[in-house]
């Protein structure tokens, strides 16, 4: 099922959309997912957004089932990536509601991590409610871009 935002519409990943997704992942400069990171299940989602049938962003979730320290289990937000000629328009904004209209559907809060350098990323899920509950310089695995900076955790509620 396709939601549409805008001018852009959002659905899930399908395998096909691989090729369309590795090109925009270059373009933005960010590493490539793998090949099975399109796979949803009953416990992740993936989803894309379309402009005139080309792919211009995607989305992900994991589900982390154990704490890491401060970190809850639960459904986390994962990876956005948006192309280059495309920020700014509400494609991350677009995805990252569609994200939480999945998990909202399977659980009460949302939890989301970014380095605290990502000023963009920590505006708007600010202002989708998102509130800091924890600093580190990883969390489930994940490091912090750098060794000078940390990760900021943050958990929403439906």
């Amino acid at each position: 099922m396709a939601n549409r935002l805008g001018k852009f519409v959002i659905r899930r990943a399908r395998a096909e959309d691989l090729d369309a997704l590795h090109a925009m992942q270059d373009a933005a400069g960010h590493p490539r997912w793998g090949g099975d990171a399109l796979q949803s299940s009953g416990h992740r989602v993936v989803q894309v957004a379309l402009l005139g049938g080309a792919l211009v962003g995607a989305g992900k979730t994991h589900l982390h089932r154990e704490p890491d320290g401060p970190a809850p289990a639960g459904h986390y937000l994962g990876g956005v990536v948006v192309h280059p000629r495309f920020r700014r328009q509400g494609v991350g904004a677009g995805l990252t509601l569609a994200r939480l209209d999945w998990i909202w559907e399977r659980a009460e809060s949302a939890y989301y991590f970014t380095n605290e350098r990502n000023t963009a990323s920590l505006r708007m899920h600010s202002r989708l409610g998102f509130a800091e509950i924890a600093r580190r310089p990883s969390f489930h695995g994940v490091p912090a871009d750098d060794p000078l900076s940390q990760l900021v955790l943050f958990r929403a509620a439906r």
